[in-house]
C-alpha cells in the first residue's frame, strides 16, 4: 500500500492534501502554496506452507504455517520548488518564506533583489502588478537588466510581456543584451535578440555586447551573436562586428570571429571590407588574421597602403599576391608592380 499527502500553506496555515504523487499548483488549491510531500509505504508479506509426516501407515498429519512479515517506510519530509516555479531558471523560493519577498512587497526597489536572488516567479509577477516595469535603481539599471545579468529567463519574458525596453542603458552604457553576454547567458542573449534587442549598441568604453562576451571568453554567446548577425539587417551607418574589431585593431576579437563564422569578406555600408578598414587604420596584426582566413582585396587596398606609407602592410599585401591562389592578382596596375618591385 502506497499513500501520498501533500503539505500546503497559506497566510501560515498548513494543510494536508491526499493525492496519487502528482502536485498541484496554487490556483488549483485556491492559494494553497505546495511545500514538500509526505509519502508512506505499507509491505505486508504472507507465507504460506505445508509439510506432512506419516505416523504408520494409516495414519498421517498435515501442518498449515501462516507467517506474516510487515514492512513500514515512512520518508522524511523533503521541501520541493513549486512545479509551475521551475522554470527556466531552476528552483526557486517560495513567497512565504522570503523575507526579501516581503520586503520588496512595501519598497518596490527590493524587487531588484528578489530578481538577483532568485525570487519565485509569481511572487515577482505579484510585484509588477504595483511597479513600473522600466524603474531604475541607483545604477540606473532596469529590472530587465539585473535579469539579463543573473540568466532569468522566465522573468525576463515576463518583463518583455509587460512592455520593458530594451534599449535603456545603465550608467556604464549597458543594455539588457550586454549584461547577458558579458555572462554567457546564451539563451538569454537569444531570447533578447529575437524580439529585437539592439546588438550594436556602444557602452560608455565603445564596447558592443559581443566585445564584453569575447573579453569574458564566452565562446558559445560569441559563436550565437556571430549567427545573429548574419541574419541582422544593418542599418546605413553600421559595421559589422568584424569591422569593428578591424578599425580597432583589436586582432584576437578579429579571430574569434571568424572562428565563430564570421565572413570575412563582408562589407559594410561604403562598400568597403574589413581588411580595408585595417589597412587604413595601419592595424598589421588584424590584416595577418585577416589575409590568413583568405580575405580578398584589390588593387584599392593595396593603394590605400601605399598612400598611407604601410610598408609593412603592403609586404603583407604584395607577399600575398605571390601565392597561385591570391585573389586579384592580375588586376594590379603596372604602377604598383613597380612599387612592388622597389620595395
Amino acid at each position: 500500500m502506497c499513500e501520498f499527502l501533500h503539505i500546503y500553506r497559506r497566510n501560515g496555515n498548513s494543510k494536508k492534501f491526499r493525492g496519487g504523487g502528482q502536485f498541484f499548483s496554487l490556483d488549483e488549491k485556491g492559494g494553497w502554496q505546495f511545500i514538500h510531500s509526505l509519502y508512506t509505504y505499507i509491505y505486508i508479506y504472507i507465507y504460506i506452507y505445508t509439510h506432512t509426516h506419516t505416523h504408520t501407515h494409516t495414519h498421517t498429519h498435515t501442518h498449515i504455517y501462516i507467517y506474516m512479515e510487515m514492512d513500514i517506510w515512512i520518508t522524511a519530509e523533503v521541501e520541493f520548488c513549486k512545479m509551475t516555479d521551475q522554470t527556466e531558471d531552476g528552483c526557486t523560493v517560495p513567497i512565504s518564506k522570503s523575507e526579501t519577498l516581503k520586503a520588496a512587497q512595501k519598497n518596490p526597489e527590493k524587487l531588484f533583489s528578489v530578481i538577483a536572488s532568485g525570487g519565485e516567479l509569481s511572487g515577482v509577477k505579484e510585484l509588477l502588478n504595483n511597479i513600473d516595469t522600466d524603474t531604475v535603481n541607483s545604477s540606473s539599471e532596469t529590472l530587465l537588466h539585473v535579469a539579463a545579468e543573473h540568466g532569468r529567463l522566465s522573468v525576463i519574458k515576463l518583463l518583455l510581456h509587460k512592455g520593458a525596453r530594451l534599449d535603456l542603458q545603465d550608467s556604464n552604457g549597458h543594455t539588457a543584451l550586454h549584461r547577458a553576454a558579458s555572462r554567457g547567458h546564451t539563451e538569454v542573449v537569444r531570447a533578447l535578440i529575437k524580439v529585437g534587442a539592439p546588438i550594436y549598441t556602444l557602452d560608455t568604453l565603445g564596447q558592443t555586447p559581443i566585445h564584453l562576451a569575447a573579453k569574458n571568453e564566452q565562446l558559445n554567446t560569441v559563436r550565437a551573436l556571430v549567427k545573429e548577425e548574419t541574419g541582422h539587417s544593418q542599418n546605413k551607418t553600421q559595421d559589422s562586428f568584424l569591422h569593428m574589431a578591424a578599425k580597432e585593431d583589436n586582432w584576437r576579437l578579429a579571430e574569434l570571429l571568424l572562428q565563430s563564422g564570421a565572413a570575412v569578406n563582408t562589407r559594410n555600408q561604403l562598400k568597403k571590407s574589413a581588411l580595408f578598414c585595417a589597412v587604413t587604420g595601419g592595424n598589421e596584426r588584424t590584416v595577418t588574421v585577416l589575409l590568413n582566413a583568405g580575405a580578398e582585396f584589390d588593387q584599392g587596398v593595396i593603394n590605400e597602403a601605399i598612400k598611407l606609407n604601410h610598408g609593412s602592410i603592403l609586404h603583407l599585401l604584395l607577399g600575398e599576391l605571390q601565392r597561385p591562389w591570391a585573389p586579384l592578382s592580375s588586376q594590379l596596375s603596372d604602377r604598383t608592380k613597380i612599387k612592388w618591385c622597389l620595395l
